[in-house]
């Protein structure tokens, strides 16, 4: 089964705003989610003290809370309320599910990136995303975005635990896209040619590619 993903916006408390990931444990009886990004950790979870879904800053204060017992809180119907001044005044933020369908990688001269990914969890506000074919644990493959250089990477498996991955295809642009299906130029590093085209799984549409045009090695 896989993984929720809600999206939290219009909170005035910007660190509070991003995309949470489903956690594998249950809290209180019901699921948690988690948003990791910039090295901080929120979470939505319910708390049963008070019988009422918390949005709770990294720092372990209840920010925002709502007041129906709901299986998820994106179902929550009653407003959600500032609770971080004790105020209770109205709290103007949207909670909505994500979907992100498996992507199809394709025509890779790199023969292991071809396949199918799901995505592993989020960082950074955007999806990671791992190769299907776990069985076959030496060849797997990740596509990360480097929040740093702002581009996707397409990388291999570590050698050994904790070691760095090898880089095999990365985004020609650093242009901030949301996921990598809408890069539309890829460069070599250690992979080899032809360059990787994205189909999106969810319908088999192609996703516009011209990564074929950028033949060359980066930098």
């Amino acid at each position: 089964m896989s993984k929720k993903f809600i999206k939290i916006e219009g909170s005035q408390f910007s660190a509070l705003n991003g995309i949470y990931e489903e956690a594998t444990n249950l809290v209180n009886g019901k699921k948690q989610f988690l948003l990791d990004a910039n090295g901080y950790v929120q979470k939505i979870e319910w708390h049963t003290g008070y019988n009422q879904w918390q949005i709770i800053s990294s720092g372990g204060l209840a920010m925002f809370v709502a007041n129906q017992d709901t299986e998820s809180p994106e179902d929550e119907t009653n407003a959600w309320l500032v609770d971080s001044d004790n105020s209770g005044d109205p709290a103007n933020i949207t909670l909505t599910v994500i979907n992100f369908p498996d992507l199809i990688v394709s025509l890779a001269g790199t023969t292991k990136v071809n396949d199918r990914y799901t995505v592993l969890s989020v960082i950074d506000n955007k999806p990671r995303y791992v190769r299907t074919s776990q069985h076959e644990i030496f060849n797997s493959v990740y596509i990360n975005f480097n929040k740093v250089t702002k581009q996707w990477n397409i990388e291999g498996r570590a050698n050994y635990e904790g070691g760095e991955r090898p880089l095999l295809y990365e985004s020609e642009s650093t242009i901030d896209l949301a996921t990598p299906d809408l890069v539309t130029g890829w460069v070599f590093d250690t992979g080899v040619d032809p360059l990787p085209v994205f189909q999106l799984a969810s319908n088999s549409v192609l996703v516009c590619n011209v990564s074929v045009a950028v033949k060359r090695h980066r930098g």
